[in-house]
């Protein structure tokens, strides 16, 4: 990645964080997306992301980010729990089980 890019990828996750922060939780989710576009094997990345997605109830989404972030980070334990956390509000039981326990181990 190019200095270019890599202020590109740092200004949009700043920015996702500061619109969120301000409420614009849409803003937040395209500036996060833009960052995951520019460097799409960060973990942080993809965890920024699945938390937009999960304050806007896009909860398919928010998993598969949050599992995404966890492929590219196995240590990642709020990932983990914040991926039991979807799976339970969507009445995932079984599969938000695994995940607290998962994150417990971490």
């Amino acid at each position: 990645m190019n200095a270019k890019t890599e202020l590109e990828e740092i200004w949009n996750s700043n920015l996702g964080i500061s619109l969120e922060l301000q409420n614009d939780f849409l803003g937040s989710l395209a500036a996060r997306l833009r960052a995951v576009a520019l460097k799409p094997n960060d973990p942080v990345n993809h965890y920024n992301l699945a938390f937009s997605y999960d304050t806007l109830c896009y909860f398919d989404a928010a998993k598969c980010h949050y599992a995404r972030a966890i492929d590219l980070e196995e240590g990642f334990t709020q990932a983990h729990h914040s991926l039991a956390t979807v799976c339970k509000k969507v009445g995932e039981r079984d599969a938000a089980y695994k995940w607290y326990m998962r994150a417990l181990e971490l």
